[in-house]
């Protein structure tokens, strides 16, 4: 009888120690970014949220600078690798471990636009955004 329940209990304490394992493990893991994109994309306040103001960048014209901040920041609906009309446009994604950067441009117009997302401490954020248009 002490045999069994001995037996119960190392295989208790193996499988609790199991699961703790596991849900350490699932914590430490970054956030992948294909779900962040797309919730970024499609969450007003999410997306506020995962912009590190003050961000580098800004929006540059003929006779007009801003830098970004939650005041006048125009959500961007359009994900990274959502379809571009590359008949129009140049289009670029530069994806490494950490960093993911976008680019779009229209050849010989004086339009440009990048952005650069950074993975800091596992979650995704917006970390530079520039917007140009001479």
């Amino acid at each position: 009888m002490k045999i069994k329940l001995l037996i119960s209990i190392f295989f208790i304490s193996i499988l609790i120690t199991l699961i703790g394992l596991s849900f350490s493990y699932s914590q430490n893991r970054a956030e992948k970014f294909e779900t962040f994109n797309k919730r970024f994309h499609s969450d007003s306040v999410f997306q506020l949220k995962r912009i590190a103001f003050p961000i580098q960048g800004g929006y540059f014209a003929t006779d007009t600078f801003f830098s970004w901040t939650p005041e006048n920041w125009i959500l961007h609906r359009n994900a990274i690798g959502e379809a571009v009309d590359k008949a129009i446009f140049d289009h670029t994604i530069k994806r490494l471990d950490k960093m993911v950067t976008e680019k779009i441009t229209i050849s010989n117009s004086g339009f440009s636009f990048e952005r650069r997302f950074t993975l800091k401490n596992r979650i995704w954020y917006l970390t530079y955004c520039k917007e140009t248009n001479y």
